[in-house]
């Protein structure tokens, strides 16, 4: 499962990559709000993410509760260039963890590997294809979701949709 659960990061981080070169310059630069975010914002949002469950994976915090309207307010006005890097910085500092074995009160009853699909598929690819949506890009929206579905369908049922 670790063959699959890394290949499927992979094809997720590349739908990702995806969405962010189909980027104008004018998508890139423009400001959103904490109600409806810009691509950065959402970008930034899904870094975050990623580095919060690194840093819990790592030891480093003892939940995964965050201030969403907090960790908005603190990407917000980072340049386009320091979202991207630090999207590309997170999804290879997760991709690095995805062998690591876990025991910690932040997983529950789940998996370390139900957390990483989550992270690294379903959490970023959902917002995009709402992105998308919410420009009536319904083509893009209806790609990333199928895209979605079959990096999941490779996974075992608890990982891709635990309950």
């Amino acid at each position: 499962m670790d063959t699959e659960l890394r290949a499927g990061a992979a094809s997720a981080w590349a739908e990702e990559r995806r969405f962010i070169e189909s980027l104008t310059h004018e998508d890139r630069v423009a400001e959103g709000t904490h109600e409806a975010w810009s691509a950065k914002d959402l970008i930034a949002h899904v870094a975050a993410a990623k580095r919060r469950l690194v840093r819990a994976i790592d030891g480093e915090l003892e939940t995964l509760d965050h201030d969403e309207q907090a960790v908005y307010v603190q990407h917000a006005y980072e340049p386009w260039d320091q979202v991207e890097a630090d999207a590309a910085r997170a999804a290879a500092d997760l991709a690095a963890r995805l062998d690591r074995r876990v025991d910690a009160p932040w997983l529950g009853r789940r998996t370390l590997a139900s957390f990483i699909a989550g992270y690294a598929i379903r959490h970023p690819l959902g917002h995009i294809a709402d992105h998308w949506d919410a420009r009536d890009e319904r083509v893009e929206a209806e790609h990333v979701r199928v895209a979605t579905e079959s990096i999941l369908a490779t996974l075992p049922q608890e990982v891709a949709h635990p309950g």
